[in-house]
């Protein structure tokens, strides 16, 4: 017991000794205002949480393809606890511009959230680049993008000066280069776009639709089998979020091979307005809830013969309102 009380006065008059100016309080504790290391690790984003996305690593694409990327900044994003209740020294990351050889860009602003990409709901900085060689080259090209560190003052975020970085290398080959192999297979759970859609490797054949290539996309063609780096996979599933809050899209076809379609997959599409279901493997459990929540009162559904009213119960299940319009696909 006295060996308690001795620790305790001891931790008093270290406390009492050390300057303490304009205390901050964050979760019950009082800290000082002017160290951002004190803060606790969910207000402290690190630069190796920072993401790139869609370029593979050591992956060979081809000359003069338009290759998109996506870039995500560590605690930037509407469900990031720097977004939601941001106290002062926090910090986050935001993705400020790239570059990949002699090509350079930037984003202005943020484009849109990440829908099934990233569950947290981190926003999402995209761009794309073309890059054309007559062979394969020997050395990789890098593709580089600088983030900057922003620091929260009490009122609003600014620029510290501080800058993280992160890269990516990968081969381009020339189409007519008959000395290289044919492009490895894609891994299961990469990402490649191809049309208007973003698709994730979900197995040996198949692929879910994960989000549009572009949101402002106004309609949307979700086919049978789609084929990826020379491979041919099924459709199976539309991902959870995968074209939420997409408020320009207006008709979406889904191919005969879905057979899920995930949680607020089409969430807030204000004005879609047709929706062509041609796959007859939809059931109750495989339409995940809002999946088809707040989109037009009067969506026209039409759907395989014989299926209207269980096709009509599960999707209002699924949050489509009630006046939708259920009719049989010709």
């Amino acid at each position: 017991m006295k060996k308690l009380l001795l620790t305790g006065a001891l931790s008093l008059l270290l406390l009492a000794q050390t300057a303490v100016p304009s205390p901050l309080i964050v979760s019950g504790a009082i800290l000082p205002s002017d160290s951002i290391q004190y803060l606790s690790s969910d207000m402290r984003a690190q630069p190796k949480d920072n993401g790139l996305y869609w370029i593979n690593a050591g992956a060979t694409y081809r000359s003069g393809a338009t290759l998109q990327f996506y870039a995500t900044g560590a605690g930037y994003g509407p469900d990031e606890p720097q977004e939601l209740q941001p106290v002062k020294h926090a910090t986050r990351y935001k993705p400020v511009s790239w570059s990949v050889g002699k090509v350079k860009g930037s984003w202005k602003k943020y484009t849109e959230r990440t829908a099934a990409q990233n569950s947290s709901g981190e926003y999402r900085f995209k761009a794309s680049f073309t890059l054309n060689t007559k062979k394969t080259a020997s050395v990789p090209y890098t593709l580089h993008v600088k983030y900057k560190r922003e620091v929260y003052d009490g009122k609003q975020w600014q620029a510290d000066g501080k800058t993280a970085s992160k890269s990516v290398s990968f081969y381009i080959k020339n189409i007519s280069d008959t000395t290289i192999s044919s492009s490895p297979k894609p891994a299961v759970g990469s990402y490649r776009v191809q049309g208007d859609i973003v698709y994730q490797i979900t197995g040996a054949s198949s692929v879910a639709a994960a989000s549009p290539a572009n949101n402002s996309v106004k309609s949307v063609n979700i086919p049978k089998t789609v084929t990826i780096s020379g491979y041919k996979f099924k459709v199976k599933k539309i991902a959870d979020k995968a074209f939420s809050n997409c408020t320009n899209l207006k008709t979406v076809a889904v191919g005969s091979s879905v057979s899920s379609i995930g949680a607020k997959a089409f969430y807030n599409c204000k004005n879609l307005e047709k929706i062509s279901l041609k796959t007859t493997r939809l059931m109750e459990t495989s339409v995940r809830a809002n999946a088809f929540k707040d989109i037009k009162s009067d969506c026209l559904f039409r759907v395989p013969a014989g299926m209207t009213s269980f096709y009509k119960n599960i999707v209002q299940t699924a949050g489509a309102p009630k006046d939708i319009q259920v009719e049989k696909y010709d």
